[in-house]
This record gives C-alpha cells, sequence and structure tokens, in this order.
C-alpha cells in the first residue's frame, strides 16, 4: 500500500470508477480531492485516507453506510469477508416424523436427479457436444441465504448511470428549446413591440405637461407549452415503465413537466421527480413493481381532465402518452377521450415500447386523435423519436 500512495493517480481514477459503479456520485472534481488530500501530508496508513476521503466521496446516508465496506474491498480485498444474506421469512415449527418424510423425499429427489444427469451425460458424450445442462435454464434470484446465484443479477433495464441520466436531461434542453411558444390574448410591454399602449403613453407624458409624448409599446403576450406526460406502468409495461419514468424526470427537471402514472386511474408523483437523492432510482423501480393486469387507459384520460382541477387542458398543453395501447375499457372510449381532448386544443402525441406501432382495437379505433406515434422502446429509438416529433 506503501507504493500505492506514493503513486497514487491510476489507482485513484480506478477506485473512483469503482466508487460510481457502486452508486456513488464521484466525478473529476471528488477524484482531484483525493490526489489534493494524498498530496497535502504524508500518509502512512489506511485508516487515515479512510477518514479523510469519506466527507468528499459520501453525500447521504446510504454513502457512509457502505463506504467502509467498499473502501476496503477495493484497497485490502483479502480483508474482506463474507456475508450472509438474511430474507426475513419465518417458518412453521416441524415435529420429528415430518423431518424423518422430509429427508426421505429429499433422498429420493437426489437419486432421481443423479440418474437424469448420468443419462444427460451418456447422451452428451455419444452427441459430442459438452454443453452445460445449468446454461439452458434461467437463473434464478436467491432470497436469502447460501446460493450458487449470484446476488448481483442483471439490472440493465433498471441500473441508470449519472452518464445516462445526463443524456436525458440533455436531451431535453434541446427539446425545451424547439418548443414554440403560444400567443396569449393578454398584452405586455415591450420595446420591440408594434402596438402603442396609449394609456401608459399618457401616464408617462403627463410629467411633461403635454411637450412631447414618451410612445410605450406592447406585444401579445407569449407563454410555454405545458407538458404533461402520463406514463402507464401496469403488468404489461413492467419492463418498459423505467424508461419512461426516467424521460419524465429529466422534462420535469427542464422544463417543468407534470408527471403521472396510471394503472386503474391517474397518479401524480411530480414530487418524486423533484427530489434528487440516491433513492430516487429505487423508489422509481418501486412504482413500477406491483402493478397487476387490466389498464384502464380511457377511465384515466377521464379523471385527469374531469377530478384534476389543478391539470388545465387547452391549446397551450401537450400530451406525452407511453403505453402499449392495451385498454380493457370497450375500444371506443379511449377515442372518445382524445377527441374530447383534441377539441379543447390539446395535441397528443403517443409514445409505444414496441417497435411497431400498437394493433390494440383501442390504439386503432384512436390513432386518428393522436399527433403522431412514436417508438420508445430504448434510448435510441427515443432519441431518435424525440429529435424528430413535429412541434
Amino acid at each position: 500500500m506503501g507504493a500505492d500512495l506514493a503513486w497514487p493517480s491510476e489507482r485513484v481514477l480506478a477506485f473512483g470508477l469503482f466508487l460510481r459503479e457502486s452508486g456513488f456520485q464521484i466525478g473529476p472534481q471528488e477524484q482531484r480531492d483525493f490526489l489534493r488530500v494524498l498530496h497535502a501530508k504524508p500518509l502512512t496508513t489506511l485508516g487515515e485516507v479512510q477518514l479523510l476521503w469519506r466527507p468528499i466521496a459520501c453525500h447521504s446516508k446510504r454513502d457512509h453506510m457502505a463506504w467502509q465496506d467498499l473502501f476496503l474491498r477495493f484497497w485490502e480485498p483479502h480483508r474482506t469477508r463474507g456475508t450472509t444474506k438474511v430474507s426475513g421469512q419465518t417458518k412453521p415449527s416441524r415435529n420429528l416424523q415430518q423431518r424423518v418424510e422430509q429427508a426421505k423425499a429429499h433422498d429420493s429427489q437426489t437419486s432421481q436427479q443423479a440418474n437424469k444427469h448420468s443419462a444427460s451425460g451418456q447422451t452428451d458424450a455419444r452427441c459430442g457436444t459438452g454443453e452445460d445442462d445449468t446454461e439452458k435454464k434461467p437463473s434464478e434470484r436467491s432470497m436469502g441465504g447460501a446460493s450458487t446465484v449470484d446476488a448481483l443479477h442483471d439490472r440493465e433495464s433498471q441500473m441508470w448511470m449519472p452518464s445516462d441520466l445526463n443524456s436525458l436531461e440533455q436531451l431535453a434542453r434541446g427539446i425545451h428549446r424547439r418548443l414554440p411558444q403560444t400567443r396569449t390574448r393578454r398584452w405586455q410591454s415591450s420595446i420591440h413591440g408594434l402596438k402603442l399602449d396609449g394609456r401608459r403613453t399618457l401616464r408617462k407624458s403627463a410629467s411633461l405637461l403635454g411637450d412631447s409624448l414618451i410612445p410605450c409599446w406592447k406585444r401579445r403576450r407569449r407563454e410555454p407549452i405545458e407538458l404533461i406526460l402520463l406514463n402507464d406502468v401496469s403488468r404489461s409495461m413492467e419492463a418498459h415503465a423505467a424508461l419512461a419514468l426516467r424521460t419524465s424526470r429529466a422534462f420535469h427537471r427542464v422544463m417543468g413537466a407534470r408527471v403521472f402514472v396510471f394503472h386503474l386511474r391517474p397518479i401524480e408523483v411530480t414530487d418524486l421527480m423533484r427530489r434528487d437523492t440516491p433513492a430516487v432510482q429505487e423508489r422509481i423501480n418501486a412504482v413500477t413493481a406491483g402493478f397487476q393486469s387490466g389498464t384502464r387507459i380511457a377511465d384515466s384520460i377521464r379523471a385527469l381532465h374531469s377530478h384534476r382541477p389543478s391539470v388545465s387542458f387547452n391549446r397551450r398543453t401537450r400530451l406525452w402518452i407511453f403505453s402499449d395501447g392495451f385498454d380493457t375499457a370497450p375500444s371506443d372510449q379511449l377515442a372518445c377521450e382524445l377527441q374530447y381532448l383534441n377539441d379543447k386544443g390539446v395535441k397528443v402525441d403517443w409514445f409505444y415500447p414496441t417497435r411497431q406501432a400498437p394493433t390494440s382495437q383501442a390504439a386503432k379505433a384512436a390513432s386518428a386523435m393522436v399527433s403522431e406515434w412514436l417508438p420508445a422502446h430504448d434510448f435510441v429509438s427515443l432519441r431518435s423519436s424525440l429529435l424528430n416529433l413535429a412541434f
């Protein structure tokens, strides 16, 4: 470790990457602070480095709790010990007869599996293939205790790095600059206006006693478009709702969009999108889980514009729907609700999580009421759809 402390640049960069992969918010500034601490005075023990680096790397309670274990795991992997994962579930007690029956059943099952494996091994030997049967079976996630399955199972669709979230925010900023502003009936004072404001002109010129006039101009007030995002988090959208919610979070942070999720009824999650903490990712994952089938898209849209007076739908409103189009309501009900929004001047865009447009009866009946149908099955298709979106 002494050599590492004397020449720490490459190791510190690797340590910063290790912390980022573990969920820490580590950037170039934090890595420069790590090096600055090492160069400030000579350090001889890992304990001193750990105490001095902790306030630089830890930004939350979760970071402080995981800091010591991650630090020792990287710098002294030979000192780390194995841990036991407990599920917390309780089991009823068993008597002696039940234990004997379970042991017999386990022995018989073990012998059957051994015979099966021996037969399959002979078949593989005859066929000349050395493929393992365990690779053909999908891996199961363990709930606790000892297991041969890796606890860090694949969570590629749920784990998002800060670079991915920054890309979404940059995309949202570009869309925000392209969004047009709507002219209203109200006027506002402007030196670039083309209409003379007679009242303000007389008020400004009163101090001159009529010797001359000070012209004041006005123009129509322009207000930005109000964006509302409606995300489907039903069972059929469980694998795709994470991308939709993180896109909604980016647009809320950039332009203040309001975010709703629905299954049987709409629920506003704008406050959840506003907080920027390490727990937001797990909370978004929790929102997308636990829902059952039976999506009510039409009823959710009706509840959104009928029972929520704080949500205004007019010609300044843009509604983005993230859904696969499967609705358990009558097929013509969704078209009626979208037609009601179109009559109010709302422009509706539909993002679907598949490579082809939704083929459900409700989606086909409502195709004329939707301005654009856009694919959003991954980040690349979502980016292409947003860049090609007509405003």
